[in-house]
């Protein structure tokens, strides 16, 4: 899955939504009204940022299909959410796909965000979108920041964040296998 950030028009470093090349966009309302912001302000920038985004996906994927996730458990893996604009994006993207599965779209069994680090108070944002949600450190608003400093070259520890989303999916196995019953 591949999803592309749009700047802010004035200060690009400034996310302000995000998109996938199947033309999902996410766009944070609230900034888009701090800031006077129409759509259109950033059709330019979204249609740039969709062609990149096509790029990525023919690069990754050259001539295969999309996965197919037809009752697959799908473990959508973000390195840190901040606003949760792309990966926002990106699992709607991932949901239209399962409300078009008459059409011939494959949907999952069960849509997980694993994520090392994200705010407390984005959690909210991803219930309904998701059906579960495995954040390694939720730091409240005003709360020392984790360790974790990618831009001092330090590594989010990937090996964790696959560790318990595994987990997951043992806890499911579990659950799903057969029971055997002994009476006494």
């Amino acid at each position: 899955m591949v999803a592309r950030k749009v700047g802010c028009p004035f200060h690009e470093e400034l996310t302000i939504g995000a998109l996938t090349p199947d033309g999902t966009t996410e766009l944070n309302e609230h900034l888009m009204k701090r800031f006077s912001l129409k759509k259109s302000d950033l059709d330019n920038t979204i249609e740039r940022e969709r062609r990149e985004a096509e790029k990525k996906i023919k690069l990754y994927r050259g001539d295969k299909p999309p996965l197919d996730l037809q009752g697959k458990v799908v473990i959508f893996v973000d390195d840190g959410i901040d606003t949760g604009a792309s990966a926002k994006a990106a699992l709607l993207s991932i949901r239209k796909r399962q409300v078009l599965s008459w059409l011939g779209h494959r949907h999952p069994s069960k849509l997980v965000l694993a994520v090392p680090v994200m705010p407390f108070d984005r959690i909210g944002q991803f219930h309904g979108l998701v059906d579960d949600i495995v954040p390694l450190a939720a730091p409240r608003r005003g709360a020392p920041a984790p360790t974790i400093n990618e831009k001092k070259g330090k590594k989010i520890d990937e090996a964790k964040t696959e560790r318990q989303a595994t987990g997951i999916l043992q806890e499911e196995r579990a659950a799903a296998a057969p029971q055997e019953v002994t009476s006494k």
